[in-house]
């Protein structure tokens, strides 16, 4: 089967937490935010959390990080912004060493402890991995004795991206006077803006499933409902199911069909025959091999003569090998190999499926539900998961394509 039968595309993300809001009120069964965009588009697997936090702005970044800036480093405010008039602009200069303080701001003493994470808006001019930067909060002057420090999580170059970091135990953190921002991998001149930094306490109430999300006016319906209404100003946030937990499911159905069904794999540009050479690497994507053809004397292309099993082999670390009677006419012409393989797995990017999209159809149905559905007790739910694994089994069982009688040749 070498046509494609589905796509799987896999979108990267740094995390489950998708996007943050205010409603601006509202029925229970509905959340209005225009915040959001029309741009934002709702992904499979998302939900809502309605949250019950408190939240206490620590630097408003409506003036410039002055306490101290490093020699290599500039900072200013930019009209570019997310809350407020403006935000705080560092420019990292090239010589910035890696652990070197950027730039820190003085603030009235603080106490946070009991508080959960600090939130900050960031927009960097380029992508920035996790922990590349880092967060400071001191109880001393310029930052010079951080009671925390605080890794930045992967954000996108000139996107505003608003990023929550966890305190920890914050019982110690009671008079913070000093904040700062660190660089913790040397990558050349970049500049980042910064605002509204947050400190917030709380825990979530309620976490609904969303059923629809209409982008013309940017309300999510919830289902069920709220038990309380979304009034204006309450906090909420939305998360999905992070891409990993479908790439491992994905990844279980394919390792479930491995040896049952093999994909047809043919290579007829790797191996050009040479004079006293009787061993060759087996080129990739190859886990049986059952037929070796090679090409007549004019190089037509046909490769119609195939080679008799008595004269070539493999061995288990990937080589093929002839005898010296297929040397003495073929030498110098090109080997066409046959064979099979198992399904790779999913990439991070994508993967071409190319075992029926119904076996992996009712696998991933059941697994999901299996999963989902086992600490419930709800027996009705199991059997049905039970019946789509069983159904995939059936499916894999009429498709299977084991190797053939005469491909022995494992490697």
């Amino acid at each position: 089967m070498n046509r494609r039968e589905l796509r799987i595309r896999v979108a990267r993300a740094t995390g489950d937490l998708l996007k943050y809001g205010t409603a601006t009120g509202g029925a229970a069964g509905t959340l209005i935010d225009t915040s959001l965009g029309l741009s934002f588009n709702c992904p499979t697997g998302m939900w809502i959390a309605k949250r019950n936090y408190t939240s206490t702005v620590i630097e408003d970044c409506e003036d410039v990080w002055s306490e101290v800036v490093d020699t290599d480093a500039d900072t200013t405010v930019s009209t570019d912004h997310k809350v407020g008039t403006y935000s705080a602009r560092f420019v990292v200069g090239a010589d910035l060493a890696a652990g070197d303080l950027i730039a820190s701001e003085v603030i009235t003493s603080t106490d946070l402890s009991g508080y959960d994470y600090i939130k900050l808006w960031i927009k960097p001019s380029v992508d920035l991995g996790e922990d590349e930067l880092r967060f400071l909060l001191d109880d001393t002057v310029l930052c010079a004795s951080p009671l925390k420090t605080l890794a930045l999580p992967a954000v996108q170059a000139d996107t505003w991206t608003e990023v929550r970091m966890s305190l920890g135990d914050a019982s110690g953190i009671t008079a913070i006077i000093s904040l700062g921002f660190e660089l913790e991998t040397e990558r050349g001149g970049f500049e980042f803006l910064i605002d509204s930094v947050r400190a917030e306490k709380g825990d979530t109430l309620e976490n609904r499933q969303t059923v629809a999300y209409d982008p013309n006016t940017t309300t999510f319906n919830i289902n069920p409902s709220w038990t309380t209404t979304a009034a204006a100003g309450d906090p909420y946030e939305v998360y999905r199911q992070h891409p990993d937990y479908y790439n491992d499911l994905i990844n279980m159905a394919i390792e479930a069909t491995w040896g049952k069904f093999l994909l047809d794999v043919e290579d007829v540009t790797s191996i050009t025959l040479a004079d006293s050479t009787y061993s060759y690497d087996v080129p990739g994507g190859f886990d049986y091999i059952y037929k070796l053809y090679t090409d007549d004397a004019t190089d037509s292309g046909a490769y119609d003569i195939e080679i008799n099993r008595k004269w070539w082999g493999t061995r288990p670390d990937r080589k093929l090998y002839v005898v010296e009677s297929v040397l003495a006419n073929h030498v110098d012409r090109n080997l066409a190999l046959v064979g099979q393989r198992n399904h790779s797995l999913l990439a991070d990017e994508y993967t071409e499926i190319e075992m029926p999209w119904s076996y992996l159809y009712h696998y991933l149905v059941g697994a999901i539900l299996l999963d989902k559905e086992a600490s419930s007790g709800s027996e009705g739910r199991m059997a049905v998961a039970q019946q789509h694994l069983n159904t995939a089994e059936r499916i894999l069982r009429t498709n299977a394509r084991y190797p053939r009688p005469d491909s022995k040749q494992v490697l």
